[in-house]
């Protein structure tokens, strides 16, 4: 397997993604494979500052966006924001 490593985070070859995602989230993975699921990341969190790691996301066609203003805790630095980003990707 094909691994790229930074810090804690892997990134995988797009041969062994899906592979990852199979075993990480059972039987419901293919949300990953129908763009069903968005990565949220804060401004100054180390991976939206790693060019490869949002390479990796444009590459492998997955949605995510970069939350202004916040690092890692996103869900309490910015709770607002990410009520309204969530309520918007789902409707």
């Amino acid at each position: 397997m094909r691994v790229l490593r930074w810090g804690m985070a892997l990134f995988l070859s797009e041969k062994n993604c899906k592979k990852l995602l199979r075993k990480l989230t059972g039987p419901n993975y293919s949300v990953f494979e129908q763009n069903k699921a968005l990565f949220l990341i804060g401004e100054y969190d180390r991976l939206s500052n790693y060019a490869k790691a949002i390479a990796k996301l444009d590459e492998n066609k997955l949605l995510y966006k970069i939350i202004r203003d916040a690092v890692h805790t996103i869900n309490h630095e910015q709770a607002e924001m990410i009520n309204k980003e969530i309520m918007n990707f789902l409707e």
